[in-house]
């Protein structure tokens, strides 16, 4: 019986917002945005892009956070919590339906259905009637709403990695509700966003290819020179194997050997209002070294004005829309990079100014506004795109050199020639030091 009873509401809500979307369109409104239903950090910058770009947009999520040990969200952050009126947790993903039925035009999302995977024909039955009701759908992967174990290795095979941290998961068998989602959304999605070369191999479609989350560099204020003794390199993980923890560990542990001062904090399972306070804090900020891709956690701290450390595939260093001046830091060049920063802080302050300069040029709400107003024209209005005339698509924008040799100076995401002597002179000391010559892999016979 309260099967029947959610259909029938159900029913009645797209009947109500069908006449409604007709109403506005007759009358030239523009669509409304509805962002959810995954409680993801990047849904608050996301709406407020929208609502910059002059579009009516809001949040909403069945539960404030995804995990409530080390909640990175809370019901704050977003505009409808549905848990918070009551009732039944089974009846949330019912309520959500009901909620985007009446008050969405378009449904921006991951690859998430309103019903667990198991009900495929009921999460088919929804997204038809989604489509009748008149309501668009955009979709993006954001991360673990994909990723199963498929036949591909890249690098440092990131997804064997993560089946490493996640040991009570089968990645493999993973993959069957995986690819029903990603066939699920694929038929019916108006518009599908690849966002990075991590997540776009397990998609079917690729409409177009970028990070499509801003990032809020209004709330999040620089924090350039920080006043530590020793220099702080700051890492957050949850999946220590998937961000590569253990080689900065051991990296890490061979400066400190080589008698170069450094301190390392590891943020896990804090809440985020406490792990901003760390950053803040930090020197450096190391974020991954596996995937190849820099994410939200890259991009704040770039808004916090942070030399920022990531692994860049060649995707990401070849397409000009990737160029953030994150520093390209693998497995192989991890201790020359940090020896460097550590001993260098001109270089640090550099890193550190263009690290905000670029991030609210390109990746703030106000630039990404200027995107998602035009994809959101595209799909309800049927407008072409020009996304050549936004900021974050502009062709100025260049690739970034594939060098992985920290004495190159173009391996620097900025202009450094007048530091190479410093940078020189941080990396003889760390031959001269280092218990074991041969494994120091740049040259310094180029200068």
């Amino acid at each position: 019986m309260r099967a029947v009873y959610w259909i029938f509401r159900t029913l009645f809500a797209a009947g109500i917002g069908a006449i409604h979307r007709v109403w506005r369109r007759l009358l030239g409104r523009p669509p409304r945005i509805w962002q959810g239903i995954m409680p993801l950090v990047s849904l608050t910058a996301s709406v407020k892009a929208d609502r910059l770009a002059g579009f009516p947009s809001q949040s909403v999520v069945p539960q404030p956070y995804l995990h409530p040990k080390y909640a990175l969200t809370a019901g704050a952050d977003f505009d409808v919590v549905i848990a918070d009126a009551g009732g039944e947790t089974h009846d949330q993903h019912w309520k959500c339906l009901c909620h985007l039925l009446r008050h969405g035009d378009i449904w921006v999302s991951g690859h998430h259905g309103f019903f667990p995977d198991r009900h495929k024909t009921r999460n088919d039955l929804v997204f038809r009637l989604l489509r009748l009701a008149g309501i668009r759908i955009i979709v993006y992967p954001y991360g673990g709403d994909v990723v199963w174990r498929d036949r591909c290795r890249d690098r440092y095979d990131w997804v064997g990695r993560m089946q490493e941290d996640y040991k009570d998961w089968d990645l493999v068998q993973k993959g069957e509700a995986a690819r029903a989602r990603v066939d699920l959304f694929s038929k019916y999605a108006d518009f599908v966003i690849g966002m990075d070369s991590s997540l776009v191999r397990f998609l079917k479609r690729n409409d177009l290819y970028f990070k499509s989350f801003p990032v809020d560099t209004e709330k999040l204020k620089p924090a350039f020179t920080p006043r530590n003794r020793v220099p702080l390199i700051v890492h957050a993980t949850n999946h220590r194997r998937v961000k590569g923890t253990d080689v900065l560990l051991a990296a890490v542990k061979r400066l400190k050997g080589a008698g170069i001062a450094c301190e390392l904090e590891i943020v896990e399972q804090v809440s985020r209002e406490a792990a901003f306070e760390i950053y803040r804090r930090a020197d450096v900020i190391a974020d991954q070294f596996v995937m190849g891709a820099y994410g939200m956690f890259a991009l704040e701290a770039l808004a916090l004005g942070k030399p920022t450390l990531t692994y860049l595939d060649h995707n990401h260093l070849e397409n000009p829309i990737f160029n953030l001046p994150v520093v390209n830091t693998t497995h192989e060049n991890m201790v020359e990079v940090l020896a460097v920063l550590v001993q260098t802080p001109e270089l640090r302050l550099r890193l550190a100014s263009e690290a905000r300069r670029q991030v609210v040029k390109y990746q703030s709400p106000e630039a990404l506004a200027e995107v998602w107003k035009q994809i959101y024209e595209h799909v309800w209005w049927r407008k072409p795109l020009h996304l050549e005339s936004t900021r974050h698509f502009r062709s100025d924008r260049k690739p970034r050199s594939f060098s992985e040799n920290p004495s190159d100076a173009d391996f620097w995401p900025v202009a450094v020639d007048d530091l190479m002597p410093a940078i020189r002179r941080a990396l003889e000391r760390l031959i001269q030091h280092s218990p074991d010559e041969s494994r120091i892999g740049f040259n310094l016979g180029s200068f």
